[in-house]
């Protein structure tokens, strides 16, 4: 007994200090696990934008394949079609995703599952593990819960599956929030503002159509008042799950407000709330404040941006470096705004892939000031195009604006408008321009 006492000690109270001790210039690499082809996404999708943003390492694992979930497909279609989405996804928000070939209702805790979920934690060697809490309505969700919790304990153990070694230390796991009362409710440790990211995630959830707009997805059967209209449902099902964001923020303001402080927890309109786990590392809310970059500065600071783990480029305007008489950078809003034609944005941009990107614009603008032309050089390559209307200055959208062809290198980017205007009162402008995602077109 005095063996394993010892044994334990070693693997759970040493290792707890270790993230702590990190200055966070290495990549954090996270592991979040969903029971089904879309959970990760749903529960996690802003914070991975966040993390995958700031270089780190994300990975999502569907823990079934999701052949069931649909009322009109099954079986072997409907899960390639559901891999083939959740891949897209990936790509959008720069991250990984792995679905495991289990059928959908039919995960069990056994000891192989256990053994899979250990050895996924392994591989990736995480420092943070999310997953769904244990007390969920649906048996894929509940039983993901057990399989994490299970796994929490061997990870670091280095003779239980002795050919994938362990974990450096042992991860902090995390459990998604959920709206459950019974045995106890979420007791949120961290809420997370994804305002600055709410878009990534949003188009994140267009790319499932089997899940987010389809008239035979379980959303589109069993929600209330359902357009008819593909465009328009698909909208409806993405209002909703916003409004579950927004009412997330509203729920735990408090901890916003907290963790935020007055001015910008009060502001935040999206949140992703998670608890920590009992079970792993138990970390401070404080050290919890940096991992989940609740400290991250929302200021302009200029410079290179590197390439996400797949390949993505993220030109924000947090890093980006304004040009002109009157480029203004608005911490408020993370954007940059133009008020003359004679302001531009830079970045300077390390291209590792060549071939084409899909390039995404994030912008907001009032009806009245848009319609102005705008252009996108990126080495002797140009994207043009024309300020669409976003309704305000406030709301922000992102669409997909074109192609553009790269090649590898160190290369500028510039972007600013191609005709002459000038700001005179509140009346003339181009737009507030939140960032650029450059997303490597897949070979066919």
């Amino acid at each position: 007994m005095k063996t394993l006492y010892i044994l334990c000690a070693v693997l759970f109270t040493f290792p707890f200090n270790y993230l702590s001790a990190q200055n966070m210039t290495t990549p954090l690499r996270i592991i979040a696990f969903g029971a089904h082809p879309d959970d990760a996404e749903l529960k996690a999708g802003g914070v991975a934008a966040r993390w995958a943003e700031q270089g780190h390492k994300v990975k999502f694992v569907a823990m079934t394949n999701g052949d069931v979930g649909h009322f009109k497909e099954a079986g072997g279609p409907l899960a390639i079609r559901r891999f083939a989405e959740v891949q897209e996804c990936a790509k959008l928000l720069g991250i990984e995703t792995e679905v495991l070939d289990i059928h959908d209702g039919e995960l069990m805790p056994t000891l192989e599952n256990r053994k899979t979920v250990a050895r996924l934690i392994r591989e990736w060697q995480a420092d943070i593990v999310l997953f769904h809490r244990p007390y969920d309505y649906h048996p894929d969700h509940r039983y993901t819960g057990v399989l994490v919790q299970d796994a929490s304990v061997v990870v670091a153990a280095p003779f239980f599956l002795p050919l994938t070694p362990p974990t450096e230390h042992n991860p902090i796991f995390m459990y998604y929030s959920d709206n459950f009362e019974w045995p106890y409710p979420t007791v949120p440790t961290i809420a997370v503002g994804i305002d600055y990211v709410a878009e990534e995630k949003w188009n994140c959830l267009r790319a499932m159509p089997s899940q987010m707009s389809d008239a035979d997805s379980w959303q589109g059967r069993y929600l209330p008042n359902v357009p008819d209209n593909d465009q328009q449902r698909q909208e409806y099902i993405i209002g909703v799950h916003k409004k579950n964001n927004a009412d997330r923020a509203d729920k735990y303001r408090e901890q916003l407000v907290e963790l935020y402080g007055q001015d910008r927890g009060n502001e935040i309109e999206y949140a992703e709330v998670f608890e920590l786990c009992q079970y792993g590392r138990q970390a401070s809310v404080e050290e919890l404040k940096k991992l989940f970059l609740i400290d991250k500065s929302t200021t302009n600071e200029p410079s290179k941006v590197t390439p996400k783990q797949n390949g993505t480029l993220q030109l924000s305007a947090q890093v980006g470096k304004g040009v002109g008489p009157k480029i203004a950078y608005m911490p408020e809003y993370s954007a940059f705004g133009w008020f003359t034609a004679a302001d531009l944005v830079e970045w300077e941009v390390q291209v590792d892939q060549s071939g084409e990107y899909d390039v995404y614009l994030e912008w907001s603008v009032a009806d009245a000031e848009s319609g102005k032309p705008y252009v996108l050089k990126a080495g002797n390559q140009e994207l043009r195009g024309k300020v669409e209307k976003t309704g305000s200055w406030q709301t922000f959208k992102s669409k997909k604006i074109g192609t553009i062809k790269l090649d590898a290198g160190n290369q500028k980017f510039v972007f600013k408008p191609t005709t002459k205007f000038e700001t005179v009162g509140d009346i003339g402008a181009l737009m507030d321009l939140r960032k650029l995602t450059l997303v490597p077109v897949k070979k066919r």
